[in-house]
């Protein structure tokens, strides 16, 4: 049987789940305590600038704007990865350099958030911040101040 997919599918790590174990294993956000997602002091509205009128769209993976895919395991951290992510693109887009910086600063240091027990982005990027910055995935030893 011919199909017009533009995907495979194959046998990977996730395909002996059900997909109640793998929601539960990978999927949900955890708001730390104290924090509302809902505070409408936190809430601003989208802004942009330069965005093509013409409705065009962008494959910034062809810009070389995206890292590689990474991958944060059973760690609930997807805070930290969204965050890492948004600003390693803005760098690329502002700069004309693609850096992969280090996730697990703010996992380890951030303590905003609850690490592999989640937080949220806007925590992430106040801590970037109020620290002069991010250190990138190359630096092998971290220490939080």
């Amino acid at each position: 049987m011919k199909t017009n997919k533009t995907y495979k599918l194959d046998v990977n790590k996730f395909s002996h789940l059900t997909d109640e174990e793998f929601q539960a294993r990978y999927m949900g956000l955890v708001v730390p305590e104290g924090t509302s997602s809902l505070d409408s002091h936190k809430t601003v509205s989208f802004r942009h600038e330069n965005v093509s009128e013409t409705g065009e769209s962008m494959d910034w993976r062809q810009e070389a704007a995206v890292t590689p895919v990474k991958n944060q395991n059973p760690c609930g951290c997807c805070w930290a990865f969204s965050a890492v992510a948004a600003l390693e693109g803005i760098t690329k887009i502002a700069k004309g350099e693609l850096v992969s910086l280090s996730e697990q600063q703010l996992v380890d240091c951030n303590t905003e958030n609850n690490g592999c027990n989640g937080g949220i982005m806007s925590s992430a990027f106040s801590y970037i911040i109020n620290n002069q910055g991010i250190t990138t995935q190359r630096i092998a030893i971290l220490t939080c101040d």
